[in-house]
């Protein structure tokens, strides 16, 4: 904040322009503030080039112009006022002065008993005298009015080479205050930023340290997993060659189950061939644990899963072919027994075969024929 600190002069005749303007420009309601705090902590400089400065200079020098130009006014009118209360004192005591002359020269001239055309004279000579005194104070209040506006131009002029002064000195402060605040500034940016660099190295260093971690790790997994390959290899190939032995096998028991099939003996008919096949399905080991008819047997080895759906669905076609064949009578002619159909619950090794479980979709345990009855089973020894 800008003050003038000079004393106003003890000559009444001189105007009290600086004693006036400190009275101004120290009240609050008229105080010119030059912005000196150039940032707020933790933000940059305000001023940020000598743009800035000469502006914000130039709007102090304008505000103080305006407040010192009031106070000159208000001091000029408070001025004029004061001369006029002290003309029209004068006055008043002119007045006086000259009714108290009068009375007296009246006293005076009825004692002496002077003449009426002195008393005239004498009235005439004291009105010309208020009328000379008059214009008398008026140029005397020309002449003052002139000498307080030459001195206030006089005092403008001093005035604004001290503000100018002032300015520039305010900003040689504030160009240094600036500069050193952002040095400042600068100093606590370099090391917030070491600070951050520092934890973010070590932060960099942790996480390489876990990555690298984790990388052996996964060379560990990898090498383990390449091993488990390489074993996986060996045993897939193991048992590569023992499929093409059990295949071999298979083959060979193939050819020889048929060469056993070509020399066994033939039925004596259809008939007899069905019945036999039944009583090979009854006596089947995977039936041997239940308990009731071959219905029921082949059913719960079935759910107990020792047989398949497609064993099952060939036993109850046997079962079915022995009942119907215990019925017919005795036939004439035999069929030799195909190298397939020695065991019922065999599986067919063609796959060009025909699946007789594929046209079957209902429960065997509706159709009884004739499972219960004893007298088939006694007759035909079933």
């Amino acid at each position: 904040m800008l003050k003038e600190s000079q004393v106003s002069s003890a000559d009444p005749s001189q105007p009290p322009v600086n004693k006036a303007i400190i009275v101004m420009i120290d009240k609050p309601s008229q105080e010119v503030c030059v912005p000196v705090e150039l940032c707020a902590p933790g933000e940059q400089p305000l001023l940020q080039s000598k743009a800035d400065e000469a502006k914000a200079a130039e709007a102090a020098l304008d505000a103080l112009r305006v407040v010192v130009s009031q106070s000159f006014d208000q001091w000029r009118g408070q001025r004029r006022r004061v001369m006029g209360e002290a003309y029209k004192d004068f006055c008043s005591a002119r007045d006086l002065i000259c009714h108290d002359n009068f009375a007296a020269v009246r006293s005076v001239a009825n004692v002496w008993a002077l003449p009426l055309d002195l008393q005239t004279a004498i009235a005439t000579w004291c009105t010309n005298e208020q009328r000379g005194l008059e214009p008398s104070f008026e140029q005397w209040e020309q002449e003052e009015t002139r000498a307080l506006d030459k001195a206030f131009a006089a005092w403008t002029e001093e005035h604004r080479c001290a503000v100018a002064g002032e300015r520039a000195r305010i900003l040689q402060e504030l160009r240094s205050q600036a500069r050193s605040e952002l040095e400042a500034w600068k100093g606590q940016e370099r090391a917030a930023l070491l600070q951050d660099a520092g934890r973010a190295t070590a932060a960099a260093d942790s996480d390489k340290e876990i990555f690298r971690q984790e990388l052996c790790k996964q060379m560990q997994l990898l090498r383990s997993a390449d091993a488990r390959a390489a074993a996986a290899e060996t045993e897939c190939e193991e048992l590569r060659k023992r499929a093409q032995r059990a295949e071999a096998a298979l083959r060979a028991e193939r050819v020889a189950s048929v060469a056993r099939a070509q020399t066994r003996p033939v039925f004596q008919s259809v008939r007899g061939e069905r019945l036999t096949k039944r009583v090979r399905v009854e006596h089947h080991p995977c039936l041997q644990g239940y308990v009731g008819d071959l219905c029921t047997k082949i059913n719960r080895a079935l759910e107990d899963g020792k047989i398949t759906q497609r064993q099952a669905h060939k036993c109850h076609e046997i079962r079915m072919e022995g009942n119907r064949a215990a019925h017919e009578r005795q036939g004439c002619f035999g069929t030799q027994v195909g190298p397939g159909e020695q065991d019922p619950l065999s599986e067919p090794t063609d796959p060009g075969a025909w699946d007789p479980g594929s046209d079957y979709g209902g429960e065997y345990g509706e159709e009884s024929d004739c499972d219960s009855c004893d007298s088939c089973d006694s007759r035909f020894g079933v």
